[in-house]
């Protein structure tokens, strides 16, 4: 029983010296460890894409990829190559103006611009409350209807309404901006020298 004891005691002493004398390459085996695990994690555990107020069928800009995209909203109608990525159209409710996705070229969402339906229940003011007052007020050169662009910057929206009435005829989705980069991109469309919302294509 005293040499047992004894015994426990010297493999306790011998540890502690190993622990003395190997102590960084210990640290170091471990972190590798830590950090190998949490990319595992990682790799393993579907991404969660953030629920934000610019979030269209569970596809955020800046955050939801083609893959993302399409697992929400099907198949495309088309898909046309830009110069910064991709222009692909899914069907709206409205027969000849599809909903649009703008991704850059490794296939991250940058731009969505939803077609919306008339319908009483959509008003700019319901927004308004919820948001505050745009940023941005600004016609849409690009649309023969009388329709205003309600931006709201930090919410990464805009809010297509009619003047006349504030019904709503579309929203866009964007990663939440600038003023001046929100209008060298998405807002383009909004001034005189037009190109549509595809962005600096």
């Amino acid at each position: 029983m005293i040499e047992n004891k004894y015994q426990k005691k010297r493999e306790k002493k011998d540890f502690s010296i190993f622990l003395k004398d190997n102590w960084f390459i210990i640290f170091l085996a471990s972190s590798f460890l830590i950090v190998l695990i949490s990319l595992l994690i990682q790799n393993l555990l579907p991404k969660q894409v953030p629920i934000q107020e610019n979030t269209w069928n569970g596809v955020t800009p800046g955050h939801s990829t083609y893959k993302q995209l399409v697992e929400k909203m099907g198949e495309p109608l088309d898909s046309v190559k830009t110069k910064n990525g991709f222009k692909i159209e899914f069907k709206s409710d409205f027969d000849g103006l599809p909903n649009t996705v703008i991704t850059d070229k490794e296939g991250l969402v940058q731009f969505i611009r939803e077609q919306i339906v008339f319908d009483k229940e959509h008003k700019l003011d319901q927004y308004i409350d919820e948001f505050g007052q745009p940023d941005l007020v600004l016609p849409d050169a690009g649309s023969a209807m009388s329709l205003e662009a309600n931006v709201f910057l930090s919410k990464g929206v805009v809010i297509m309404a009619h003047v006349k009435d504030g019904s709503v005829e579309g929203k866009w989705y964007f990663e939440p901006a600038e003023k001046q980069n929100f209008l060298n991109s998405w807002g383009e469309n909004l001034s005189e020298n037009a190109h549509g919302p595809e962005g600096p294509n």
